[in-house]
């Protein structure tokens, strides 16, 4: 009798809210479609390095990447439109984040801690840029990064 083996999904997923990660870490790819992450799923993750998060997820909730010390980028793709409060605090290793021209704001300690960071790639223009909200100390302790913006020359 030949029986086949299909490996169980790296996540657990109800409806449209992701609501487990069971994978062994490395490159994240969340599946389009999912719209929501439940509470601090992915908090304290020492095995994910890079994160792809889709458009379909419009924000991302409170401290949902915090502590995931091995996390070196992070991709939000179009359609996000909000990184909430100390949602990659103390990410420590996170080199490069890339943020798309749809984020309209950016809470308290979103990235606070993050000392490694170095670019922050914006999918939009230094105007758009300035006109994004930023809440108090939403770059605290962070490293000496500098803003990339889709116009520039470089």
């Amino acid at each position: 009798m030949y029986m086949s083996y299909n490996p169980p999904s790296e996540f657990e997923i109800e409806d449209t809210m992701l609501m487990k990660y069971f994978g062994n870490g490395g490159a994240v790819v969340i599946p389009e479609g999912v719209t929501d992450i439940f509470f601090e799923v992915f908090s304290g993750n020492i095995t994910i390095t890079k994160v792809s998060i889709p458009g379909s997820i419009s924000d991302i909730t409170y401290y949902e990447f915090e502590d995931c010390t091995a996390l070196t980028e992070a991709t939000l793709c179009e359609g996000v439109k909000t990184i909430g409060y100390a949602a990659f605090r103390d990410c420590t290793s996170l080199t490069k984040i890339i943020l798309p021209k749809s984020v309209t704001c950016i809470e308290k300690h979103a990235f606070a801690g993050c000392r490694s960071l170095k670019e922050i790639c914006f999918g939009g223009s230094k105007t758009e840029w300035s006109m994004l909200k930023k809440e108090e100390a939403w770059d605290a302790d962070t490293g000496d990064y500098r803003i990339i913006y889709s116009d520039d020359e470089n």
